[in-house]
């Protein structure tokens, strides 16, 4: 079984050059849809 590794900041410290332009559970929100697209796009390229 292959096994893949996310790495991902505490949602809280995520993206925090946004900071100034949005706020933290919107930066929250938007890291976790990240974190969704790459979950996602991991699964389809194993196939399966």
């Amino acid at each position: 079984m292959l096994q893949i590794i996310i790495p991902i900041k505490p949602l809280h410290k995520a993206k925090s050059r946004l900071v100034s332009v949005l706020e933290s559970h919107t930066r929250e929100s938007l890291v976790l849809m990240m974190l969704n697209q790459v979950i996602k796009a991991s699964k389809d390229a194993l196939g399966p």
